[in-house]
């Protein structure tokens, strides 16, 4: 049977959907995305022409960003008053967000709710949202649930996290059926979803207990790149959690050493995706030699972006340094500044900060 040129249109536009949100339990792919949907957005369809104007993917002349939000969210709209789900979500996130309209979040609820009785996953994961976090309507967690799982019934991967998540906080939810869902996500090769089900093999939620097992998990998310499974590597090497087996060493230090080197790359590389933990612990490492040479100079430096970004030790430590010299670096002015800075951080009164300042130079 012959499909007519819309039916044909409405398949490429909902196969593009599926690429560029990673729907069906599938991994996310733009370039294919991109294809379909700048192809369905010239066969006239309304909302595949909004996103390739929110991404970039199309123009309209030379229209500012304002503009060119505007005519996508009155694309939504359109598409959405004839029932298109995935418009109706799309005109959520616009309203939550302020995208092209102005910003109501209790009407972004409303398209997400329209969306979600229509059977659009991303819509039903963005209401389940809402209703977890109590954004634009009262916070409800077995409204929550109910939205997740119909969502990750559909192949949403965050939703399925999410799902899990929930009913382990003791909603009353089958956990079981939760389990099977993060599973699923998990073996479709969503980083997030991949780093959850490693942290539930870990502890042992709703799992049999398994760190081996977990490890593989969090190294297929760390590969794509997720920072918390690579924190929470190097946090199992430093326990000596992992069974090293893939290298047979002649001696026990031989495999100290090895631990320990995996341990430094793991928290390293977390550090790089912007962990203020990984970047505290790199810099431990490189101050005093676990895993890695002793790197003074690096050292110092991975100190300082810890602080940077928050980490309290991390600006005490650099008081000290600066104060003594020890790194190989002596600045007075620089010990006074991150002591105002840790304070900051630590919320100290003003007489516990002079009495830490009279610490930092014993």
């Amino acid at each position: 049977m012959l499909m007519t040129s819309n039916a044909c249109d409405e398949e490429t536009f909902q196969r593009g959907i599926c690429h560029f949100y990673g729907l069906n339990y599938r991994r996310k792919d733009e370039r294919k995305a991109r294809i379909l949907l700048k192809e369905s957005a010239r066969s006239g369809h309304a909302c595949a022409r909004g996103i390739c104007l929110l991404e970039g993917w199309e123009t309209s002349g030379d229209a500012e960003r304002p503009i060119l939000e505007e005519e996508a969210a009155k694309l939504f709209h359109m598409k959405a008053l004839e029932g298109c789900g995935v418009s109706m979500y799309k005109l959520g996130i616009c309203y939550q967000y302020g995208i092209g309209v102005r910003k109501d979040e209790r009407i972004a609820v409303k398209w997400y709710f329209h969306g979600s009785k229509a059977g659009n996953p991303l819509a039903q994961y963005n209401l389940g949202v809402c209703f977890d976090q109590g954004n634009g309507v009262k916070k409800n967690i077995t409204c929550a649930l109910k939205w997740y799982q119909k969502s990750a019934e559909q192949g949403h991967a965050d939703a399925a996290c999410n799902f899990a998540l929930c009913s382990d906080q003791g909603s009353g939810t089958d956990f079981r059926e939760a389990i099977n869902w993060l599973q699923k996500a998990a073996c479709s090769h969503d980083p997030h979803a991949q780093f959850i089900y490693g942290v539930f093999l870990e502890e042992g939620k709703g799992v049999v207990k398994d760190v081996q097992e977990a490890v593989s998990w969090y190294e297929a998310a760390a590969k794509q790149g997720h920072r918390d499974s690579c924190y929470n590597l190097a946090v199992l090497y430093d326990l000596d959690l992992v069974a090293i087996k893939r290298f047979i060493y002649d001696t026990p230090q031989e495999r100290e050493d090895a631990r320990l080197s995996f341990m430094f790359s793991w928290f390293q590389k977390a550090a790089e995706y912007g962990d203020q933990e990984a970047q505290y612990r790199t810099a431990q490492c490189l101050e005093f030699g676990e895993g890695v040479k002793v790197n003074k100079s690096l050292s110092l430096s991975f100190y300082r972006l810890a602080a940077k970004n928050g980490h309290a030790k991390a600006a005490r430590k650099l008081v000290r340094v600066y104060a003594s010299g020890k790194l190989g670096t002596s600045d007075k002015v620089q010990a006074k500044f991150w002591r105002r800075i840790a304070s900051r951080y630590e919320g100290c009164p003003e007489e516990i900060d002079e009495e830490l300042e009279r610490e930092d130079q014993i």
